[in-house]
């Protein structure tokens, strides 16, 4: 287990501001509430490319229609399956909050498991020793909770050099057919073992007074192989609540990456 965590202890994490900021997207599913099976309600389709961005529905010839048919109410029931809500394939209150919550953007399971999961292929490192480099002059923290219970040592990687790890701020398409969408919504995305990239979306309100290393903790599980957890108390749970500040690793966390990489 690695102990020496002084060159992560002076790494600050940009903080997002948590406050209402829901956008265009957020503003148009009010009146969808109530939604059900056998309608046709202007903006459904906005809905539809939701969960299709998340995993919950393919594309299909119907994702830019309105109609509410038989595939979004079974994309609907995975996504309340998932975060505990009532299943009743209907975009009640509880179901259209959650959507509107800020969260990670990697793509859920449509069959999630109960507890900590991991990609598919369960991809992990074979190695201890990961360097890491950064795409622009901020640095965010979220190692420190790892190394509690890994072998993993992270040594920043010097300039000009190749690096296990690569992390950066970007907007927009950034070249990885996974754009960000602007402040809201999708908060930053990373990608398994042994790929190595960690991104942030620069357009959130970010700020470094009051340090918070949730998003940063919970990108780097995905980086060292965890995907997303039901758990709502776990640091891989995939949305941030307003307000919410997740600073240790839950027991749920704690047994996946040990399942993954053994104990140290």
């Amino acid at each position: 287990m690695a102990t020496n965590l002084f060159p992560f202890l002076s790494i600050i994490l940009l903080l997002l501001v948590i406050q209402p900021i829901r956008g265009h997207f957020f503003k148009s599913l009010q009146h969808l509430e109530g939604s059900h099976k056998g309608q046709t309600v202007k903006g459904l389709h906005e809905i539809k490319h939701y969960l299709s961005a998340f995993g919950y529905l393919k594309l299909n010839h119907s994702i830019d229609k309105d109609e509410f048919d038989e595939h979004l109410e079974r994309a609907i029931k995975s996504f309340q399956k998932n975060f505990n809500l009532n299943v009743t394939g209907r975009l009640n209150s509880s179901t259209l909050n959650e959507m509107m919550t800020p969260r990670c953007g990697v793509t859920d399971d449509d069959n999630m498991s109960p507890n900590y999961a991991f990609f598919n292929g369960k991809p992990k490192w074979d190695k201890n020793y990961l360097t890491y480099t950064f795409d622009s002059s901020v640095t965010p923290k979220g190692f420190e909770e790892w190394l509690k219970w890994t072998q993993f040592t992270f040594a920043e990687a010097r300039q000009g050099s190749k690096s296990d790890i690569v992390i950066g701020y970007y907007r927009g398409w950034h070249g990885d057919d996974q754009p960000f969408d602007g402040p809201g919504k999708v908060l930053a995305h990373s990608f398994p073992p042994t790929m190595g990239k960690m991104h942030f979306d620069a357009d959130e309100n970010w700020s470094i007074d009051k340090p918070n290393v949730s998003m940063a903790t919970h990108e780097i599980g995905h980086i060292l192989g965890l995907q997303h957890s039901t758990d709502v108390n776990a640091i891989m749970y995939p949305f941030l609540n307003f307000g919410m500040t997740k600073r240790e690793l839950s027991h749920d966390d704690i047994d996946g990456v040990l399942a993954l990489y053994g104990t140290p």
